[in-house]
């Protein structure tokens, strides 16, 4: 094996395998006489994710040829550069290459960058799913809030060896870059630098179109291969729907993680959602409810109570993408409130959405990536009022139009 370039591949869930399959078929769609190389699969993420990664792995060794599949659960969260040297040992202890020639990440996370940065520093980097639409969606002045957090600690010194000091770790944790410190871009500009190409299966994200580097290579990923790999998918899993009619009044309902995550209160989430079922259930809507996959304790009971007869649950294996179900559930509109389904969803199958993440917005505990996210998804995409008629649907028919994607 070592004649072969190594490349890592980073995931954290189904999704993310899904659309690494499709932009590795897609690579060797184009470059058929590409030399091999040997590709390891890296599974990561919190404990409640445990039994997700795991059941992924048997699913994962069916869609590619990996030299290695690993699970190193929440090793990668690791809570600071001086535990990086260690982490990168662990790693290779596991059989996962230090010194690699491509790391395939699927997004510009705070962590994500961190861990490339230092574990696998001379790789070059490969995003995947939507990971170059993270990076300037989210730019935003840092100046700010930097002087507000840490000017103190700065000029005054600090318990761990004085202010200088934490002025330099923050500059080597933001890619030594002092320019870093003005903006954030989702990504420090040298692993920018380091970024060659780009998978992307939206060319958009709900019509919103940022301004990339040029030199990173951007490729579209079919819509043919997406779905060719959620079918080999669904056959690895083993879980098959009877397809459903198609009707109008059929609506997939996607609830979010908030106050398992601790974002939010578990009783408001439940009468947001109890709010947002019941204008669905009066305009005469039968409800399917898909709930998150980490979302403990499940809310259904609470929301289904509420409309007797009306709501019903999807239950499918936690390791399935609603991708890959949507078709067979005869609905014809997505109703989710920060879920990237709610642009996939139109671009795979024609499923329309609808978003209430606004109604989100005033119940969220501080959380700057998350609020963030919401705002976006409150801006760009159709409220459910809209949907409803409740308001002109503005950009409902733009929604479709940017996704239906010509060529793909």
């Amino acid at each position: 094996m070592g004649d072969l370039s190594q490349r890592v591949f980073l995931v954290t869930g189904p999704w993310h395998l899904v659309t690494l399959a499709s932009s590795l078929e897609t690579e060797r769609r184009r470059d058929p006489g590409r030399p091999r190389s040997a590709d390891h699969l890296v599974a990561w993420g919190g404990e409640r994710q445990g039994a997700l990664r795991a059941s992924l792995v048997p699913v994962a060794k069916s869609l590619h040829s990996w030299a290695s599949v690993t699970d190193v659960g929440a090793m990668l969260d690791v809570p600071s550069a001086d535990h990086l040297e260690v982490l990168g040992e662990r790693l290779r202890s596991l059989g996962i290459p230090r010194d690699v020639d491509e790391l395939w990440i699927p997004a510009f996370w705070p962590h994500t960058t961190k861990v490339a940065a230092a574990v696998w520093g001379r790789a070059e980097i490969v995003l995947f799913e939507e990971g170059l639409l993270t990076y300037s969606l989210f730019r935003r002045f840092r100046m700010l809030p930097f002087l507000r957090s840490n000017l103190r600690r700065v000029l005054a010194g600090s318990s761990r060896g004085g202010g200088l000091r934490h002025l330099r770790d923050t500059l080597r944790r933001l890619g030594g870059d002092p320019r870093n410190l003005l903006w954030e871009e989702g990504a420090p500009r040298s692993l920018l630098r380091r970024t060659r190409r780009d998978y992307r299966v939206l060319r958009s994200i709900f019509g919103t179109q940022p301004d990339f580097p040029r030199w990173i290579e951007r490729i579209d990923v079919p819509r043919e291969v997406v779905l060719d790999q959620l079918d080999a998918y669904r056959r690895a899993v083993g879980c098959e729907f009877p397809p459903a009619s198609r009707g109008r009044g059929r609506v997939l309902f996607l609830p979010q993680n908030l106050s398992s995550g601790g974002w939010m209160e578990e009783d408001v989430e439940v009468a947001i959602y109890v709010g947002a079922v019941g204008r669905l259930v009066a305009a005469g809507h039968e409800v399917l409810w898909k709930e998150h996959p980490r979302a403990v304790p499940s809310l259904y009971p609470r929301v289904a109570a509420a409309f007797p007869g009306r709501v019903a649950e999807v239950r499918v294996e936690p390791t399935m993408p609603v991708e890959a179900i949507a078709p067979d559930l005869g609905v014809d509109l997505c109703c989710g409130i920060y879920t990237m389904s709610l642009a996939y969803l139109p671009f795979l199958h024609g499923i329309g959405s609808a978003c209430i993440a606004s109604e989100c917005l005033p119940h969220v505990r501080r959380h700057d990536e998350l609020v963030r996210g919401l705002t976006l998804m409150a801006r760009e995409t159709p409220s459910l009022d809209e949907v409803l008629g409740d308001r002109p649907a503005s950009r409902l028919a733009p929604l479709g139009r940017a996704h239906g994607g010509e060529g793909r």
